[in-house]
Parts: C-alpha cells; sequence; structure tokens
C-alpha cells in the first residue's frame, strides 16, 4: 500500500496484492460487480477498476455503479507521505448522504481501514434500507426524524465501531 498527498488531494493506493483483500473486506462484489478496488481518493471516494482496467471514482456512501465517474492518476505518480495519517481513513459519523454535516467537526473521526471497511458496508446496508422505506412511501422528513433514534443512526456507530474494533 502507498498512500500520501497528491497536491491537495490525499490518496490511498493498493498493491496488486492486496486489492482482492480489500475488496472482499469492502464487498465490492456486492455494490459494485465486475470491478475491483485499487485505493482510496480523499478518503470519501474509492478508486476501482472495471474488467477492461478503466479507472473509475466513486463515493464509498452509496456504493452504486450509477455515481461511478472515469477517472484517471498520473502515470509515474508520486505520493508525499504524511505520518499524521499513514494508516488512517477520515470518516463521516453520519456520512453526507445521509444528512451529516462535512464542516462539523463532531462528525468526523480517524478510523483504521479495517473499522473504515466494516463502517463503508453498514452504511451501504442503512442507506439501501432507507431508499427502500422511501420507495414505500415514507417521507423524507420521516427518513430524517428516524436519525436520532438510538441504534439506527446517531450513535448507533460508537456502539459498532467500538465492537467492530474489539
Amino acid at each position: 500500500m502507498t498512500e500520501g498527498w497528491l497536491n491537495f488531494d490525499y490518496v490511498v493506493l493498493f498493491s496488486e496484492n492486496e486489492r482482492l483483500a480489500r475488496s472482499l473486506d469492502y464487498k465490492i462484489a456486492k455494490y459494485l460487480p465486475g470491478f475491483t478496488l485499487v485505493g482510496l481518493y480523499d478518503w470519501d471516494y474509492f478508486l476501482v477498476t472495471d474488467s477492461d482496467g478503466i479507472m473509475y471514482s466513486v463515493p464509498s456512501v452509496p456504493l452504486n455503479v450509477n455515481s461511478a465517474q472515469k477517472f484517471s492518476l498520473p502515470e509515474n505518480i508520486t505520493l508525499e507521505t504524511d505520518e499524521r495519517y499513514v494508516g488512517k481513513v477520515k470518516w463521516y459519523l453520519k456520512p453526507v448522504i445521509i444528512g451529516g454535516n462535512p464542516l462539523d467537526a463532531k462528525n468526523l473521526a480517524w478510523v483504521s481501514q479495517k473499522l473504515h471497511a466494516d463502517l463503508v458496508v453498514w452504511w451501504n446496508e442503512k442507506y439501501k434500507q432507507l431508499i427502500a422505506r422511501q420507495s414505500m412511501g415514507a417521507t423524507t422528513s420521516a427518513m430524517s426524524s428516524k436519525t436520532n433514534e438510538p441504534g439506527i443512526f446517531n450513535g448507533y456507530y460508537f456502539s459498532k465501531a467500538d465492537s467492530l474494533a474489539a
């Protein structure tokens, strides 16, 4: 794995040997069939390649092939290592797509890559449930009112994160 700054963007690139394991951790085959995880871009986006080797960026939540955008990195990429962030991933405790504020410092945590994978999978499942509820007639306001219920969003992933980290 190689990670560091590329200009103003933080990039994590998995080695050829790590890509399959990381793809399994993040359940890429389930959410993005036919893609392989290559790395992270600005912590919020996955870098993936399709079977033809074409690279895309896609938000980590929701992981959806319809959100994939073609992406390229410089050919001879050089990343500037920053020891403050090595092995850490920035995570919004309440993802932005679900109403989390990316500017609120209380909504930000630094997590291990293993925990990041668990959180991405968990939140993608919750996102699918919310979309299913919405399509069954739940209103946006009803969805947002549920985000304050313990065990659904606010606070849940702290206990989830604690149990996953153990």
